[in-house]
């Protein structure tokens, strides 16, 4: 997990690297973007007595999004998962994508399992 301060382009940059089992790695990681990265923002309205509320991420969808780079990825090649975070931005990052063997039209049809023995972990 890389974190730049003043974005990509910055001189200055932070890293977290996780070890364990996929599921410990995985869990910590999430963890340590909640309770780092995310902001809560709230609204409030002088005509109305509620307020909204927004995060700059959803945790939900970093939460999907990680655990689909973990479980889709090719453990034959041998790069790390890489998590890029910046104040516009949060980027997950998994070599080498999607299977390329894969027509797009049978994407949208079908969901590819890679690791079956994954599934039972998230």
């Amino acid at each position: 997990m890389v974190w730049f301060p003043e974005g990509a382009g910055g001189d200055r940059f932070g890293e977290k690297i996780f070890k364990g089992s996929l599921a410990r790695m995985t869990r910590e990681a999430l963890s340590y973007i909640q309770r780092n990265f995310l902001r809560e923002t709230v609204i409030k309205y002088p005509d109305r007595a509620e307020a909204t509320r927004v995060w700059n991420f959803p945790y939900a969808a970093i939460e999907e999004a990680l655990v689909n780079a973990v479980y889709h990825r090719s453990y034959e090649v041998r790069e790390p998962i890489e998590v890029r975070i910046s104040n516009e931005d949060l980027v997950i990052l998994s070599f080498p994508g999607p299977d390329r063997s894969i027509r797009l039209r049978v994407w949208r049809m079908v969901t590819v399992i890679r690791h079956w023995c994954l599934a039972n972990c998230f």
